[in-house]
Formats: C-alpha cells, structure tokens, sequence
C-alpha cells in the first residue's frame, strides 16, 4: 500500500528510516526560519501595506489597527510613522466635529507620542 500512495517500496534500510527521522526536524528549523522572516524583517512592511490597502478602501479604524502594529515592530519603516500621523490629525478633526473632546485628547496624544518619537529617533541616529 505504502507503494500506491507514494510511488515506492517502504524500505527497512536504516538509512532510511534516519532520513525520515530526521524530517521533521528539518521541517521544524525551516518553519522557524520562516517565522523569524515574517515576524521580524518583513512584519512591519506586511502590516504596513494591510494598513494601507483599508486606507484605500476608507476604512480608517481597520487602518489603524494594523499601522499601529506596524509602528510597535521593531523595524518600523518611516512611511508608518507618516500614515499615522496623518490618519490621527483626521480622526482627532472628525473628534471635534463631531464634538467628541475626549476623543480629540486622545489623538491629540497619540500625534504628541509620534512626534516625540521621531524627535528621539533624530537625536539618537546623530549619536
């Protein structure tokens, strides 16, 4: 049976059943591989273009959740720094209008967190 599903004699040789041993093992260290690309070098870019895309479909709140992600990544690309921005100066405006201060603090702060950021990100790449 092992031959119609695989096309080849289960073989009994040692060797081989070390080689099937050591599979998953193998499989196991290309999944961590994997996984430390996607959750570290290209997280940031990933959650960053996801942002992006619901900007361009309009939808600020689903944005926000994944450019806010983006920004706590260690690798946080620039471009996530000035989509936020801009994103919390439009809701922090749509706040007041809508005559939600609480709200417009609350944005107002998270534009203070961003700029003080940057400014400690310019001080720290002179050093």
């Amino acid at each position: 049976m092992f031959k119609k599903w695989f096309g080849k004699e289960k073989s009994d040789s040692k060797s081989s059943h070390s080689e099937e041993s050591k599979l998953p093992e193998i499989i196991q260290q290309k999944l961590t591989e994997l996984e430390k690309v996607l959750n570290h070098e290209r997280k940031a870019e990933l959650l960053l273009e996801a942002g992006s895309l619901y900007l361009e479909l309009g939808k600020s709140d689903q944005a926000l959740i994944y450019l806010e992600e983006a920004f706590e990544s260690e690798e946080c690309p620039r471009e996530v720094q000035v989509k936020l921005m801009n994103l919390y100066n439009t809701k922090r405006r749509e706040a007041l209008v809508s005559g939600n201060n609480q709200l417009a603090e609350t944005y107002s702060n998270k534009i203070e967190g961003l700029l003080k950021f940057a400014k400690d990100s310019i001080r720290n790449s002179h050093y």
